[in-house]
């Protein structure tokens, strides 16, 4: 019989691509930890493990422009989005990644088991449309 010990980090709420310059989105997850648990829940774990903190995966779900500058950052070949984006960028980013947030807890309060695809979609509709 063989054992083996695995150690699954959970990537941390801010830091890393977003080096806390959404203060919005981290706010938001702060203030109801039925917010946390939504996304927490809907979010594929395996997909979260990929990005350093909460706040990055997020803004690239919302924003997948932003995913090829978050994985230059994380292999040193690039600079966080704060020195990327201009402060009106940045905000607009936050606003879009509050967005999806938002869609994603609304979904999970009234199913309590919706898809992190279907999340997607719909925060990207919302976005469309408006």
């Amino acid at each position: 019989m063989t054992l083996s010990l695995a150690l699954r980090q959970t990537p941390r709420l801010n830091g890393g691509a977003t080096e806390t310059c959404m203060p919005e989105v981290e706010r938001w997850l702060q203030a109801d930890a039925d917010h946390w648990r939504a996304l927490s829940t809907l979010s594929p774990r395996a997909a979260l493990a990929r990005y350093q903190s909460v706040v990055d995966f997020l803004v690239v779900a919302a924003c997948p422009e932003l995913a090829l500058p978050c994985q230059l950052y994380y292999a040193e070949q690039g600079a966080p989005l704060r020195e990327l984006c201009t402060h009106a960028e940045l905000r607009y980013y936050a606003a879009r990644t509050l967005v999806l947030c938002n869609v994603a807890y609304g979904r999970w309060c009234v199913t309590r088991r919706a898809s992190w695809r279907s999340v997607c979609k719909l925060a990207h509709e919302a976005l469309e449309a408006a």
